[in-house]
C-alpha cells in the first residue's frame, strides 16, 4: 500500500467530507468498483485499457473519472496503474459513521432504552480507532466496505460513495443477525447496529398517531 502524504488533521477531515459530499452520480462508483475487483480477486492492479473493457465508457471517460478519484484521494496511482487507497476509504466511512454517535435525544416512550443506547454509542465512538488498529479488525471492517461497493454491479440504487456506506450500514445490521455471539467481530457489530437504531422519535410518532398505543 503506498504510504500517502501526511495531511493536518483539519484539513483531512475536510477532504473526507468533501468525499461523501459528491454527487456526480454513478460513474465514479463504477470505475472505483471495478478498480477493486482487479485489486482484490485477481490481484492486479489495473491500467485505463483494463477498466475501460469492463465498462460501457469510453477511455477518456474511464481516464477523466481515475483523476477525479485521485484528487479524492480514493485511489494512488503507480506506473499508470490504480488501486484503492484503503486507509481513505475506511477513514470516509467512518466519518459516515459520526452521525450514528450522535446521542439520540429521549422521547418518553423509549427513554431508558435510549439512554442505555446512548452510552453504547459514546462507548463504541471511543474505541472505534483502537479497535481498527489491529490488522485481522480493520481487514473485517474494509470487507464489509468492499462487498457494499461491489454491490454497485448488481444494483443501480448505489450511484455516490454515501449510498455505498449506507449499504455497508445494511451489511452491519444484517451481520448483527447473522454473526454468533461468540465470533470474534461480534462485539463491535453488535454495538454499531445499535448506535444505527436512531429512529425511536419516528416510532413513537406512528404508533401513537397511527395506530394508537399498544394495551
Amino acid at each position: 500500500m503506498c504510504v500517502n502524504n501526511v495531511k493536518e488533521p483539519k484539513q483531512k477531515g475536510e477532504k473526507i467530507m468533501k468525499i461523501l459530499q459528491q454527487r456526480e452520480g454513478r460513474t465514479q462508483i463504477e470505475v472505483l468498483s471495478v478498480i477493486v475487483n482487479f485489486q482484490y480477486e485477481q490481484d492486479i492492479n489495473p491500467r485505463i485499457t483494463d477498466i475501460t473493457k469492463r465498462l460501457p465508457l469510453t477511455k477518456g471517460a474511464v481516464s477523466n473519472n481515475c483523476q477525479k478519484l485521485l484528487k479524492q484521494n480514493l485511489v494512488v496511482e503507480i506506473d499508470k496503474r490504480y488501486s484503492l487507497n484503503e486507509p481513505t476509504f475506511i477513514d470516509a466511512y467512518k466519518e459516515h459513521l459520526e452521525h450514528y454517535f450522535i446521542r439520540e435525544p429521549l422521547v418518553n416512550k423509549f427513554k431508558e432504552k435510549i439512554e442505555e443506547q446512548n452510552e453504547i454509542r459514546t462507548e463504541t465512538k471511543n474505541k472505534l480507532n483502537n479497535w481498527l488498529s489491529d490488522s485481522d479488525n480493520k481487514q473485517f471492517f474494509l470487507n464489509i466496505l468492499l462487498q457494499a461497493l461491489k454491490a454497485t454491479n448488481k444494483t443501480s440504487l448505489i450511484q455516490t460513495l454515501r449510498e455505498v456506506f449506507l449499504y455497508a450500514d445494511i451489511i452491519v445490521l444484517r451481520l448483527n443477525t447473522y454473526l454468533d455471539e461468540k465470533n470474534q467481530f461480534k462485539e463491535i457489530i453488535k454495538n454499531l447496529a445499535v448506535c444505527m437504531d436512531h429512529q425511536h422519535e419516528e416510532l413513537s410518532n406512528i404508533i401513537k398517531d397511527k395506530y394508537g398505543e399498544k394495551q
